[in-house]
């Protein structure tokens, strides 16, 4: 869902609130203590964006937006994981920070309207929290403690 707001011109402030399913996959160890796994997490997301509203051609117009993008986790899951291993901890920390850039094209102005997004969102806080992999002989915490989330996204719709 979104609700945006007009300015004066060709301004527009619009908040979006949206579910986005993100993950990564790992592999930590070596030999039979070798364990790869896939870790799952659901945010909702509250992009506030700026938007610049631009005719196109006819009966459309193309809006290029940016603006901060605020994530809550909502659920986390770990899969794939070996025989006898064990995660404690979670992966990823509660929040996650970012920015929302991209272009939207709207077709069919005056009525309903389609819509069609396409958008980059790169995170700038480190998701990294305090987990840590037992095997049956040994213990790894996840790597890549600077990782961030980073999303391409195409969403279609239509506006009332």
């Amino acid at each position: 869902g979104f609700l945006e707001l007009d300015f004066v011109g060709s301004f527009a402030l619009q908040a979006d609130l949206l579910y986005s399913q993100k993950g990564d996959e790992n592999e930590v160890g070596s030999g039979t203590d070798r364990t790869l796994f896939e870790v799952k997490l659901n945010y909702v997301e509250v992009p506030v964006m700026l938007k610049l509203q631009g005719p196109l051609l006819g009966n459309a117009e193309a809006n290029f937006y940016a603006g901060p993008s605020f994530a809550f986790k909502v659920s986390e899951a770990t899969e794939g994981q070996a025989p006898g291993t064990l995660i404690r901890g979670t992966f990823a920390k509660r929040t996650d920070i970012g920015a929302a850039l991209g272009i939207e094209f709207v077709i069919g102005l005056g009525g309903p309207q389609f819509l069609l997004d396409l958008r980059f969102t790169p995170g700038f806080s480190t998701i990294r929290d305090d987990a840590v992999i037992q095997t049956e002989r040994d213990s790894f915490e996840i790597p890549d403690p600077e990782a961030t989330n980073s999303t391409f996204s195409v969403m279609a719709g239509i506006s009332l």
